[in-house]
């Protein structure tokens, strides 16, 4: 195959563009990359649609082959036996700790690492899969010329939840355009091909923000890569996804490289927007909007939390550091930070500004730039952890996803995915295919007793919100509601730190003696969210809705009003944010509610006295 290849290189003869890194170290071969039969099945996979099916099916059985042999001598435990060496804590190396160590399995690595290149192979094949017939062979040598890309596309894209056929547009531009350049830097090449599949956009409150394409973003990160926060080679494609969407003009990407290159703690900029008080109290049109919004404006006029946060992401991404917008509610309104990236002595770290006051205990959510889908912002200093895992070891993580996706069994998938945590515990990806088990309901009850324990041991004390959605799917699944309950009544103890978590559980325990028919239960937990978690999140306002909609449904006008009264009276009333603000708090969207039960119960006195302690707010 050697020749083959050799034979690819000589016929490409377009010229190479774009910024070529220095010191670039010789790319990886399609041998080391695939493997000897991984490259002549993607060969003969795209020579022609009579074989692409019988090369398709014999990947899927070199993958099942190595599976099979790594399930039968992997039955090792996730978490090692109290008292080991491995079960000992690592040193605290952010503000949010860090998970138990856990060992690899090194007894494998030769499977592993074969494993990898199977799983790269067939994902890469599925990935050709969406060229057209008559380009696939084409397509097939560009990614065996250009191997190391072509292997870190294939393990980090999602044929199942993107479209692989506009990926591979962006891939083939990449190669075509900047070939020496995705050479030096396959994962920054990889990400770009996922996440810059689509236009990238941002609305930013009334302000909408449009990134500048794959090829000036992929340039900007390769002629800058000295000023850059992490370089260019030592960032991997996951995080890489969490720079690339940078929502800029590649002018302002570059003013704010120019600006503040040598700024050690991006976070610092979030108060350094001066926080437009003026719409905050008033409600009068911001600033910035009225005279142009941009980088540079947002620094000079100011803005409010959303602009603070956009601002201080898009530097720290121009700067090649991984950032993201975070949004969180407590009990009053929704508000916006940043989290990002920073280089320590100690590698890098994960680090936020701006989550203040109620905020530091409310999950914040984000949005996955390679999916779109809104997730915990836990998944942040996770990735972070696991970017410090080497190189080789996140491939064979990868594979063992993969692998998993392509498992005949359950089982299977949860003993793969556990090889994979031992080596990186921190992939939320392969955590995912946890929680889907759990969704499919074919998880045992000791299977979900064991990992549900082990998420906690894990991962609990680190990165609580993310543990609990791990744990939550497996809770649902179970089927009697008595054990259901008993066993978020255990986990409302585990995390009784955190009351927006325990607010959560409660709703799922009200839910499910909803679903049973014993209202009375019920109604006792929605009451216990607004009589004891008021203020701890949203989800105090979507308890009061359900206890009112109970006792309205019973014709219990009395308990409906008394409900009513409890939850407006434990929540906290808005405080110098303007009636536009105020309207969106749990206290005055609640008011609102008690004033409507008061006046149909023929309260009207009482009912003008809550809208007067209302309107006070407003004023």
């Amino acid at each position: 195959m050697i020749g083959f290849v050799a034979a690819v290189v000589a016929s490409l003869t377009c010229a190479v563009c774009g910024p070529p890194l220095r010191g670039a170290p010789a790319p990886a071969s399609a041998l080391e990359c695939f493997g000897e039969s991984g490259e002549q099945r993607i060969v003969r996979f795209a020579g022609g649609t009579a074989q692409a099916d019988d090369e398709l099916k014999g990947a899927r059985e070199d993958l099942a082959t190595i599976t099979a042999e790594i399930v039968a001598a992997a039955r090792v435990p996730l978490v090692p036996p109290a008292g080991s060496p491995e079960n000992e804590p690592k040193p605290k190396g952010s503000a949010r700790g860090s998970p138990k160590r856990v060992s690899a399995v090194t007894a494998l690595r030769p499977k592993l690492e074969a494993l990898a290149q199977s799983a790269a192979t067939l994902r890469l094949m599925q990935i050709v899969t969406s060229a057209p017939d008559a380009e696939r062979m084409d397509v097939a040598q560009e990614y065996l010329t250009h191997a190391a890309f072509a292997r870190a596309l294939a393990l980090i894209v999602d044929p199942g939840a993107e479209d692989a056929a506009k990926v591979q547009r962006v891939a083939r531009l990449l190669i075509r355009e900047r070939s020496a350049a995705v050479d030096a830097a396959p994962e920054l090449a990889a990400a770009v091909s996922v996440v810059c599949d689509a236009p990238i956009m941002a609305q930013v409150n009334e302000n909408l923000a449009s990134g500048c394409g794959a090829l000036p973003v992929f340039d900007h990160f390769c002629r800058n890569e000295r000023s850059l926060t992490f370089g260019v080679r030592d960032v991997p494609s996951e995080a890489w996804v969490f720079v690339v969407d940078v929502a800029a003009p590649e002018a302002e990407m570059q003013w704010a490289l120019q600006r503040f290159a040598k700024l050690q703690d991006i976070g610092a900029l979030y108060d350094e927007v001066e926080y437009d008080t003026d719409h905050l109290e008033k409600g009068t049109p911001k600033k910035v909007t009225q005279a142009g919004w941009n980088l540079p404006n947002i620094l000079k006029h100011g803005g409010v939390c959303a602009d603070q946060a956009y601002f201080c992401a898009t530097v720290s991404k121009s700067l090649g550091a991984p950032a993201a917008v975070t949004v969180g509610r407590d009990g009053s309104v929704s508000h916006a930070w940043i989290g990002y990236a920073m280089r320590g002595r100690g590698g890098p770290s994960w680090a936020e500004w701006g989550r203040f006051g109620g905020y530091a205990g409310v999950e914040g959510m984000i949005v996955h730039p390679q999916t779109g889908k809104s997730v915990s912002s836990t998944l942040m200093p996770m990735l972070t952890e696991y970017g410090r895992t080497p190189p080789a070891d996140r491939r064979v993580v990868a594979g063992l996803r993969i692998a998993a996706g392509e498992a005949k069994s359950v089982d299977d998938a949860l003993e793969l995915a556990r090889v994979g945590l031992q080596i990186g515990v921190t992939d939320s990806r392969t955590w995912d295919v946890i929680a889907r088990a759990a969704a499919s309901g074919k998880m045992t009850d000791a299977q979900k007793k064991q990992w549900s324990d082990d998420v906690i041991t894990l991962c609990g004390d680190a990165y609580p919100e993310f543990a609990w959605r791990m744990i939550e799917p497996m809770i649902a699944s179970i089927p009697s509601v008595e054990e259901r309950v008993r066993v978020l009544d255990h986990f409302a103890q585990v995390f009784s730190a955190r009351g927006d978590i325990v607010g959560q559980i409660l709703m799922q325990e009200a839910r499910a003696f909803e679903a049973a028919g014993d209202m009375a239960s019920a109604g006792r937990c929605y009451d216990r969210i607004v009589s004891d978690y008021p203020n701890d999140g949203p989800c105090a306002f979507d308890a009061a809705l359900a206890g009112v909609r109970i006792l309205r449904t019973q014709g219990n006008m009395i308990g409906l009003i008394q409900f009513a009264q409890r939850a407006f009276h434990n929540m906290n009333p808005p405080n110098g944010i303007s009636p536009i603000f105020a309207r969106q708090t749990n206290w005055y969207r609640c008011g609102a509610m008690l004033v409507d039960a008061l006046r149909a119960a023929g309260q009207s006195q009482q009912a003008d006295l809550i809208q007067t302690q209302m309107d006070s707010v407003m004023k």
